[in-house]
């Protein structure tokens, strides 16, 4: 629906004004084709000269600590048994799910085809709630068939969390010790530790000092890899060990005034906070040439043009040449450099695959879904001719929404947003922070409301139309409206941070202290409160993931939060 004229001068915009970036993430893959339209924002960055230049598009910059903890895991490698991981983090016909398919592991728990946990264990993690089909998730952690035994760590009693069979409550950021090396916007390198500022509360414990308390009461094999006494003792030890291996590469650890850290590091951090590595940002880095003494032992992949170390993927160098980097299993682990008009540069270094360190126009990695793609859009290879040809090439390409292309004109697309003031689903328990947004409208365009007969503030059911894909029954929730020309016409967006029917007083809209004073005139004193979890409620909102499929994109295995057909009417 966007001119063809108005894309064309967004796009000579983008590639003339300098400097550009382009911004992408959860709103642009969390779709069918997401993908693809990830790898496509960023060759636009690299075709347009955007990629680690100032004002471009950057690489992840962060600090690194010293893990002390290596040398444990080391000396104990041989005497403890691995954990066995079943399939099913990885879905199911999935071409590269590099950060998994957690949002499927529920259905294919009760498909039983790859296998079922003795234990499911979650840490601060809320399955029930953040992923789709929340009734199927209930379903599925209540039937002890499927999932004999749930341990629950957590810090709030949250929808999964109270159909634990065993609770360990956590602390919080504020109760707790963590060592952080966070991605750096400023582009140079630091370290930072969380410290607790208050006592936890009740049985609650740190769960790092609860694993080794654990442990110790187990002995034997397993108490040996706990050598510290609590958490503090190994923060103290990484921020020595971090220390140590500084001043080995003749590097200084600098405070937050600039100036080289003389003292014990360890104090310092602690009243500081944190640590710099580094006090300038550098750019360019991919063009940086690698140094002979790091060349030693590399083979040169004749394929990608790869500089690889064969010792560190654990191959024998001739089999490093036989096979080449793409075929070989970890060569990403040995990775040094990329060949460039006769040099070895850092170029782009891997993550997870045996990718050439380079900006890949064409993605063999990508080969890998064409099956599953060309099966899904074969319907639709008459309307768009490019599709089978260009799905084939390897190459970023526009694939149309195989759902969207099916919808009844009377339907709508179903996102779901980010608000400023929450941060996922976690944050809802803030009082201040739910105090300034603490129901979730759906946000519908002015035109489009006028189709349905809907006016600002009117109640209606958005229901899940049956042109989805993972659709068990149908779904519908009731919300209330708010009209806005930020929209588009054919979209009806709901916020995910809401709806909460657990999780605490705050996030759940219960009244909270009522005989205070402070308690008589905040919002959730205010308005009618449901009991169902999938109907307006003026003092929490409601929950779109009721209705949203557990669908991925087959390419990835994102979940699909943003591709939801519905149809709407007054309530």
């Amino acid at each position: 629906t966007i001119p063809a004229a108005y894309i064309k001068k967004l796009a000579r915009d983008f590639a003339t004004i300098k400097p550009s970036t382009l911004v992408t993430y959860r709103g642009y893959v969390g779709h069918y084709n997401g993908t693809h339209n990830e790898l496509a924002a960023k060759m636009l960055d690299a075709i347009c000269g955007n990629l680690m230049v100032p004002g471009g598009t950057q690489m992840k910059v962060s600090g690194k600590w010293a893990d002390p903890y290596k040398s444990v895991r080391k000396k104990h490698k041989k005497s403890v048994r691995k954990a066995k991981k079943l399939k099913i983090v990885d879905g199911e016909n999935i071409a590269l799910p590099t950060h998994h398919v957690n949002h499927r592991v529920f259905s294919m728990i009760k498909e039983g085809s790859h296998g079922r946990p003795k234990v499911y264990m979650t840490y601060v993690y809320n399955p029930v709630y953040v992923n789709g089909n929340c009734q199927e998730n209930i379903e599925v952690l209540k039937d002890e068939k499927l999932i004999p035994y749930f341990v629950a760590v957590d810090t709030n009693m949250s929808e999964s969390t109270e159909l634990a069979d065993l609770i360990l409550p956590d602390a919080t950021f504020l109760e707790r010790w963590t060592a952080e090396a966070p991605q750096s916007y400023a582009l140079t390198k630091f370290i930072q530790v969380r410290q607790p500022v208050v006592k936890p509360l009740g049985e609650t414990m740190d769960f790092q000092d609860m694993a080794i308390q654990l442990a110790r009461r187990m002995g034997g094999n397993i108490a040996n890899l706990f050598p510290y006494d609590t958490a503090e003792d190994y923060m103290r030890d990484a921020t020595h060990a971090t220390e140590k291996k500084a001043h080995k590469a003749h590097k200084k650890l600098y405070g937050v005034d600039g100036k080289e850290v003389t003292g014990d590091a360890f104090e310092y951090i602690k009243k500081y906070g944190v640590i710099q590595q580094s006090l300038k940002p550098v750019y360019r880095v991919h063009e940086k040439k690698i140094k002979d003494k790091d060349l030693k032992g590399t083979v040169v992949d004749a394929e990608t043009g790869v500089v690889w170390n064969p010792k560190k993927a654990k191959v024998s160098r001739e089999a490093a040449v036989a096979k080449g980097c793409r075929k070989t299993k970890n060569a990403y682990k040995g990775y040094v450099g990329q060949m460039v008009d006769g040099y070895a540069r850092k170029g782009f270094k891997p993550d997870k695959i045996n990718k050439s360190g380079k900006i890949e126009p064409k993605s063999p990695f990508l080969k890998k879904a064409q099956k599953a793609l060309e099966a899904d859009l074969s319907p639709l290879f008459g309307r768009y001719p490019y599709l089978k040809e260009h799905i084939r090439s390897g190459m970023p390409t526009y694939i149309p929404v195989p759902e969207h292309k099916r919808k009844a004109s009377s339907d709508l697309i179903m996102t779901s947003y980010k608000v400023n003031v929450q941060i996922h689903s976690r944050s809802a328990n803030c009082k201040w922070l739910t105090e300034i947004f603490h129901n979730n409208p759906a946000l519908l365009n002015p035109a489009t409301a006028k189709r349905f007969g809907v006016r600002n503030g009117d109640l209606v059911r958005i229901t899940q139309s049956d042109v989805n894909q993972h659709r068990t029954k149908e779904r519908s929730i009731v919300t209330k409206v708010r009209l806005t020309e930020g929209i588009h016409p054919e979209v009806v967006a709901v916020s995910y941070h809401m709806g909460h029917w657990a999780y605490g007083r705050y996030a759940s809209g219960e009244a909270v202290f009522p005989k205070q004073k402070d308690g008589e005139w905040i919002w959730w004193q205010k308005g009618k409160r449901q009991k169902s979890p999938i109907k307006w409620d003026e003092a929490k909102g409601v929950h779109p993931n009721w209705i949203i499929p557990n669908a991925p994109d087959p390419v990835s295995g994102q979940w699909r939060s943003n591709d939801t057909v519905v149809k709407i009417q007054k309530a």
